[in-house]
């Protein structure tokens, strides 16, 4: 007959959860006689008992083996079982050559330089490119959720620790959840008579008024990091999204026996009840005895020289932890969440699974960084260089080996011969051993040196390697000596090792990074209330200055929202990203309209970043004050302001109208002028024909001389006026 389980159940028989009635009915598997479970729970603890039997049995059976094989990889350390624990090699080198954890370090260097080379973490632009209540929206939601990332929570080392569990075990999972308490303390408000004294109880007390206060604790969004072996779906789930199409997700979490109580007590601020199931310490302990079976995964992580932390055990149990699951089950098409002490007592009664978790399934994220379709569960890259770690190892022992045994020979020594062998195997430089017969008696082994073919196939080893994970370094270098070391052949293989970590830091962005920064603004949307953040994203977004500070704030945020990271591929390089940046300002200096529409500051930043001065804000003026300054430069520029030119309207009415007396005087001059003219015209033909000269006709007729030179200087004038007239209508515009 079979043997049966801890559960009292036959290997490949179901157990069958239906409630079943009559004074026969058998109780859940670990339910205890002082541990009941009530009729309506049956159901409920049946789907968790059987999902995580399901999961454990594929876990240990097919995904264990390997995740202890590679944290052991990561720590340097050869995984169990190897060879190098048994006797055999007890006494031979045994070294582990940490090229895994080389690859890992590089794969986490890659990230960040990437994620956190540019002071903008994030960018978040609204889904209408048009709508002007979506672009405020964005820029409050960026300066918030920039805000959250950098105070409250801690952004890097998560996404690094992430970004670390997706080399190792080829998964990383992560809750988000907004954390929300508050503390309320009591306060008694004295009560007085009206003479202004105390009233005292009959016990001589004070009597008053409680006044209860709140003080908000905690009000932020919480980014947790899930150890991959710590969540439980169906395998048979869509590899592409397990969370969403599982049936049932279980979720352990590892809690003090001290918070559980304290939840035990505290009262659900809607109902008024306490907020989880009271249960006494002994039923605590009793639930949480033999459900751990991912010890063996947390000792290869922490170290096989490590004690398991959950082991530690204290006098005042209360400090001791215990695992609660958080179950999501799909009923009747429905969503539930409820809470569990392990798979034994329920904790909470099922609810929709968003009363619980305010965004649903969707607070669970599950990224990897190798595509391998059709698996649950991708190999990392701590696993895809496993063999050629392996071999990498071999090679290098085996030629410490070597190198050993051809400084130091074996010996044949003949048996029953008067050796000294302590001083033989001792093989002291310049020391002496005794024999009756060394010629005979001792024969030495000798080995031949192959450390130069050694070399040559581990470099080709260790170059296989770095192809694969995509790690270039000196060893690469090394390696590849017929390209001469120039600059172009390095350039060509750190392209190529680029290309392949680029593709794997993008498809952990894909499914990891972006998935959680734009959950965590959902729930930036959903719940942020304090002021202070919420002023201070609106002040740094510049919307107070778009838009007025009165505006609503709480409002905008609430907007669907395109959240990304700044990060494309061949971001891996910052020389490489520089040059890249120069050739397509070079590429569009030809096009003015697309130069014109340059964003400056972010060009800068990008610039800045890619030479390793984050935003490089330090070294540029504020645009404030760079236009400030601006301005008092063009004012200092002008000349002093001068006076409005007089108003000559008057002064050329004046001159007009003495211009034009006086084109009338010399007009009436030119009448005389020609009288005067065609008189001396007719004495000169008088005084032709009476033969005289004029002047004597002059004194006959009594013409005075004088007044014939005025008649001269009459036609010169004439002559003046006439120019004159001619530019003074010029200048008046009244023609010629």
């Amino acid at each position: 007959m079979g043997q049966r389980n801890n559960d009292g159940i036959l290997p490949g028989q179901v157990e069958d959860y239906r409630p079943k009635s009559g004074a026969d009915e058998r109780l859940h598997p670990g339910e205890e006689k002082d541990n009941p479970v009530e009729e309506g729970d049956r159901l409920w603890l049946g789907y968790v008992k059987d999902s995580f039997r399901a999961s454990t049995d594929f876990l240990n059976d097919s995904i264990r083996s390997q995740w202890e094989d590679s944290l052991s990889r990561f720590h340097s350390q050869h995984p169990k079982g190897s060879k190098y624990y048994s006797n055999n090699y007890k006494k031979r080198s045994k070294i582990f050559r940490p090229k895994t954890r080389s690859a890992s370090r590089r794969a986490e260097a890659t990230a960040a330089k990437a994620l956190f080379s540019n002071a903008d973490l994030i960018d978040v632009r609204g889904q209408n490119k048009g709508s002007a209540a979506q672009a405020a929206s964005a820029l409050i939601n960026k300066e918030l959720l920039q805000y959250r990332l950098e105070h409250s929570i801690p952004w890097f080392v998560t996404a690094m620790g992430a970004r670390q569990d997706s080399y190792n075990y080829g998964v990383c999972v992560s809750l988000s959840s907004w954390k929300y308490e508050v503390e309320e303390s009591v306060d008694i408000i004295p009560a007085f008579d009206e003479m202004g004294a105390p009233l005292l109880d009959e016990e001589g007390r004070e009597l008053g008024e409680e006044s209860i206060t709140q003080t908000v604790r905690h009000d932020k969004p919480i980014l947790d990091l899930i150890p991959p072996e710590n969540l439980r779906f169906d395998p048979n789930a869509d590899w592409r999204n397990v969370i969403e199409d599982s049936p049932i997700i279980t979720l352990m979490l590892s809690m003090y026996i001290g918070k559980i109580e304290q939840k035990m007590q505290n009262p659900n601020p809607v109902t008024g009840q306490p907020e989880w199931r009271e249960y006494t310490r002994g039923q605590i302990l009793a639930a949480n005895q033999s459900i751990d079976e991912n010890e063996s995964i947390r000792q290869a992580r922490d170290g096989y020289e490590r004690q398991d932390a959950q082991d530690t055990t204290y006098l005042h149990t209360n400090l001791d932890t215990a695992w609660v699951h958080l179950n999501i089950v799909r009923h009747e098409g429905v969503d539930y969440a409820y809470y569990t002490l392990g798979t034994r007592l329920m904790l909470t009664d099922p609810r929709p699974v968003r009363e619980v978790l305010p965004l649903g399934r969707e607070s669970i994220t599950v990224g990897f960084s190798i595509v391998e379709a059709h698996r649950v569960y991708p190999i990392g890259g701590n696993e895809l260089g496993a063999p050629l770690q392996s071999e990498i190892n071999d090679v290098a022992n085996q030629r410490m080996d070597n190198v050993k045994l051809a400084l130091n020979k074996r010996f044949i020594l003949k048996r029953g011969k008067n050796i000294d062998q302590a001083a033989l195997m001792r093989s002291v430089p310049g020391g002496g051993v005794l024999a009756d017969d060394p010629d005979g008696d001792v024969k030495t082994l000798e080995y031949k040196d192959v450390t130069a073919s050694s070399y040559q196939e581990h470099d080709r080893l260790s170059q296989e390697q770095d192809e694969l994970v995509g790690n270039f370094s000196g060893s690469s270098v090394q390696a590849n000596r017929s390209l001469n070391e120039t600059v172009g052949g390095m350039q060509m293989l750190q392209g190529d090792a680029s290309s392949v970590a680029e593709y794997e830091l993008r498809t952990w962005i894909e499914t990891w990074v972006e998935p959680v920064l734009r959950k965590l603004q959902k729930l930036e949307a959903m719940f942020e209330t304090d002021e202070t953040v919420l002023a201070l994203a609106g002040e740094n977004s510049e919307v107070f200055q778009k838009y007025g500070t009165d505006v609503a704030v709480d409002e905008l945020i609430d907007k669907e929202l395109i959240v990304s990271v700044n990060v494309g591929m061949g971001n891996t390089d910052p020389m490489q990203k520089l040059q890249r940046i120069g050739a397509v300002m070079n590429a569009i200096q030809p096009i003015p309209e697309i130069g014109q529409r340059l964003n400056s500051e972010e060009i800068g930043k990008e610039l800045f970043s890619a030479a390793g001065f984050s935003d490089g804000e330090r070294f540029v003026i504020p645009k404030e004050e760079w236009e400030a300054e601006q301005k008092k430069i063009a004012e200092a520029a002008q000349p002093a302001q001068q006076p409005p030119p007089p108003d000559h309207t008057m002064e050329i009415a004046r001159l007009k109208a003495d211009t034009d007396l006086r084109i009338e005087q010399m007009r009436t001059d030119a009448k005389a002028y020609d009288t005067d003219k065609r008189s001396q015209t007719e004495l000169e033909k008088l005084a032709g024909t009476l033969n005289l000269k004029v002047s004597e006709l002059y004194e006959k007729l009594g013409i005075d001389r004088e007044k014939l030179q005025d008649a001269r200087d009459i036609t010169a004038l004439k002559e003046g006026n006439k120019s004159r007239e001619m530019n003074l209508k010029r200048e008046m515009g009244s023609g010629i």
